[in-house]
């Protein structure tokens, strides 16, 4: 594996772990919302 793999691997998890709190947020809002 190569280092420019690595690091967009690495990347993507890095976004995925910071995007998952704020969708279930979002998801626990809208259901506090109904």
């Amino acid at each position: 594996m190569t280092v420019e793999t690595t690091l967009q691997q690495a990347s993507r998890k890095l976004a995925t772990a910071a995007e998952t709190p704020r969708l279930e947020a979002e998801i626990l809002l809208a259901h506090t919302l109904r």
